[in-house]
């Protein structure tokens, strides 16, 4: 890594040439196929598709975040890191780094088509999840009313759509 003059501190070029060079090599090498005989180059080549450790990840994230820190302009980190948020399933990071870089470059096609394709992804993982906890909530719930002959069946929620919020109404007959 190459050394600026002062102090022995590595220059911002070399920091994030070697960067590049991690997140480049965090792709999985195959191995070379059968090649035909049209003169095909023979050289394994890379696949990205392959998804490597969460570790790996991880340590991508954070390689792209430090290049990022040290050049906020740097187009090509916030695009990888936002790759990377989005095959760990962090969509919300994902949605914010790709409107960076809409604002580093505003006719940047791939983010243009993410931050379109981003939101309905998004609100879909939050419904799963209220869901679910919703689900937890109801045993939660179950596990304490049966001692005293009720369960959450006994309470209907009725949502107020102008408020967003919940009424509570209890039917003794239901079990």
């Amino acid at each position: 890594m190459e050394k600026s003059d002062k102090d022995s501190i590595p220059s911002n070029e070399a920091i994030i040439d070697e960067l590049t060079k991690d997140l480049e090599n965090s792709c999985v090498k195959s191995e070379p196929e059968e090649q035909s005989t049209q003169g095909v180059s023979s050289e394994p080549d890379f696949d990205c598709e392959e998804k490597p450790p969460e570790k790996d990840f991880e340590s991508a994230i954070k390689d792209c975040t430090k290049a990022v820190e040290l050049n906020p302009a740097y187009l090509k980190a916030y695009l990888r890191r936002a790759q990377l948020y989005e095959q760990t399933d962090n969509l919300d990071q994902s949605l914010a780094d790709y409107k960076k870089i809409l604002e580093l470059d505003p006719g940047h096609s791939e983010a243009h088509h993410a931050v379109r394709r981003l939101p309905p992804l998004i609100e879909e993982k939050n419904e799963k999840l209220k869901e679910e906890m919703l689900g937890k909530l109801k045993d939660l719930g179950n596990m304490i009313l049966k001692p005293f002959g009720l369960s959450t069946n006994n309470f209907q929620l009725d949502k107020d759509p102008s408020t967003g919020g919940y009424s509570v109404k209890f039917n003794q007959g239901n079990t």
